[in-house]
């Protein structure tokens, strides 16, 4: 009966034991559990989180866009007018040339002197230096022989011509 006995407690030690263990393992088992239930509550936190930055992201992106399309707007209308200015300024430009040169005119005008006139001075001019060009090439000049002239001097003298044109048609210059 010693060895029942024995028997008997050692079984009983292994079932206190057992017991033990086992209420361990649910106590574990229920930390477990409720550490489970936390980080699921957390990832449903960072989920919905998750979503509602997704969603501003979105708005943003859209908020974004509009301002981009207005400004794209913007500028094509600034370079519109920028480029209206610029043709302003050339035309402007342009017509104060014109008007600077009509003034001119007017005071040519105003002297007495006649456009027409000198331009057919200026003609007759370059008549006679071109056909005295012509009567030194052919050695005579009305029957008169002529010396031999270097390039350079007759383009003085077919400069005094023009100037002597010049002077006749503007008396003030």
């Amino acid at each position: 009966m010693d060895q029942l006995s024995t028997d008997k407690e050692v079984v009983t030690t292994q079932l206190a034991s057992a017991e033990t263990q086992l209420r361990g393992i649910k106590a574990k088992g229920l930390s477990q559990t409720k550490k489970i239930e936390e980080l699921e509550a957390e990832l449903a936190r960072a989920q919905a989180k998750a979503i509602q930055a997704a969603t501003e992201a979105e708005k943003t992106k859209a908020a974004a866009d509009k301002s981009i399309a207005i400004y794209l707007k913007d500028i094509t209308a600034v370079k519109s007018e920028l480029r209206e200015a610029s043709d302003w300024e050339k035309w402007s430009n342009d017509l104060a040339k014109c008007q600077d040169q009509r003034e001119t005119l007017e005071e040519i005008h105003a002297r007495g002197f006649d456009l027409a006139e000198a331009k057919a001075r200026e003609t007759d001019a370059r008549f006679l230096v071109s056909s005295n060009d012509e009567d030194v090439a052919s050695g005579s000049r009305d029957g008169e022989g002529e010396k031999y002239v270097p390039k350079g001097e007759e383009a003085l003298e077919d400069r005094a011509v023009e100037g002597a044109v010049l002077r006749m048609a503007l008396p003030g210059i």
